[in-house]
């Protein structure tokens, strides 16, 4: 990220002081530099040369994001808030199976931003959309009174290659991309001041400043089309795994100890008394969940060495539509289906995901009975992948 220039006349100048045509001018200025619109950007809408492309399938998400929580922390300048925004958006394309392609940026701007912030913001959404190999192609400005942008990211991709939610299968495994709760772990230690040593809390602060999905790797399996379905985990993996249950009429078995938690960030929660599937389950980690058939398994892992990357098995698909845990200690255990929904929580202070609240448990009631074979499948083939 750049870091701030105090001497910058930019940063005492306000959006309402030049208005919105400047404004607009200037991004159009940053971003007009592509041969592939026709025309420049500027105009009502994009007009975009799309020959040469064959794929017959179009991938399309919006998405609205806000200030993130490394610019409110003074982690990061605004590249980190216009990087989260593209992200965000990319994200849900490329977990869907597609390739992102084009994207436009609107922009909701209180009276009071800065021409700084608008630039960096701008600076930041460019690099994110370069370095997944899309292009900025429109967008626009408004006043409001907070800051907002939506993103929409248009892709491509084909029938045999897209991954939609409700094609998991009982019997499938569920896999993860990459380490979970770490951007969970690092709001909890700004929220409540945990001294760590340098090396932990520069871990915690990347996880905030760079919330960014595992490109690479979910273009590589889209390619292979091993998968059956998969979703993002950036609104926590209890919502995913509910998500890709209810569209797919399955149920699951998450196994606890299987839930991948990078090692300092083990020691952290570790000194404080949580456990890893309280802060697994946390919002904020690009990651995704893959559901894959038992018998591609062996093709995975090939595909897998090959671009030296790693995923992890967490649990299975069963037939039963109980979402269960098989915790540390055994026990078999409701999941209760937490996730980051700003219209069911009425009391932001005392949301799961904000507090860890000890009278809050992710955990439900004790399960007497459960398909013990399913259980064991589970077990022996991660004790083989490994």
């Amino acid at each position: 990220m750049m870091p701030y220039d105090k001497s910058d006349n930019m940063r005492a100048v306000k959006v309402s002081q030049v208005g919105e045509r400047y404004v607009t001018k200037m991004i159009a200025a940053m971003l007009n530099d592509d041969s592939i619109l026709i025309g420049e950007i500027g105009h009502d809408a994009a007009f975009v040369n799309i020959a040469g492309i064959t794929d017959d399938i179009l991938v399309v998400n919006t998405d609205r994001s806000g200030i993130n929580i490394a610019y409110k922390l003074g982690l990061s300048n605004a590249e980190c808030v216009g990087d989260f925004a593209i992200s965000h958006a990319v994200s849900d394309i490329v977990a869907a199976g597609g390739t992102p392609k084009y994207l436009t940026i609107a922009l909701l701007l209180p009276a009071d931003t800065t021409l700084e912030f608008v630039r960096d913001l701008i600076v930041g959404a460019k690099k994110s959309a370069e370095r997944y190999g899309a292009i900025i192609i429109g967008g626009d400005t408004k006043s409001n009174e907070s800051y907002a942008s939506v993103v929409t990211a248009t892709g491509y991709s084909s029938k045999n290659r897209i991954l939609p939610r409700n094609r998991v299968r009982p019997g499938d495994y569920f896999m993860v991309t990459g380490n979970l709760g770490t951007a969970l772990t690092a709001k909890l230690s700004h929220k409540y001041g945990w001294i760590l040593p340098n090396q932990q809390q520069e871990i915690l602060n990347d996880a905030l400043i760079y919330q960014r999905p595992p490109f690479s790797l979910g273009q590589a399996i889209s390619k292979s089309e091993l998968m059956n379905s998969c979703t993002d985990i950036s609104d926590g993996l209890a919502g995913a795994l509910y998500n890709l249950c209810d569209a797919s009429a399955v149920g699951a078995i998450l196994i606890e100890s299987n839930i991948p938690i990078e090692p300092d960030v083990k020691k952290i929660i570790g000194t404080y008394g949580i456990r890893s599937i309280e802060i697994g389950l946390g919002t904020g980690d690009w990651q995704y969940l893959y559901a894959i058939s038992p018998d591609r398994i062996n093709e995975l892992a090939e595909l897998l060495v090959a671009h030296n990357e790693q995923l992890y098995i967490i649990g299975t698909a069963t037939e039963d539509k109980a979402i269960n845990v098989v915790t540390l200690e055994k026990d078999i255990r409701m999941l209760k289906r937490l996730e980051q929904d700003t219209f069911r929580v009425s009391r932001p202070k005392t949301h799961y995901f904000s507090s860890l609240d000890s009278d809050t448990s992710c955990l439900g009631e004790s399960i007497e009975s459960i398909d013990d074979e399913s259980i064991y499948m589970v077990n022996s083939l991660v004790a083989s992948y490994e």
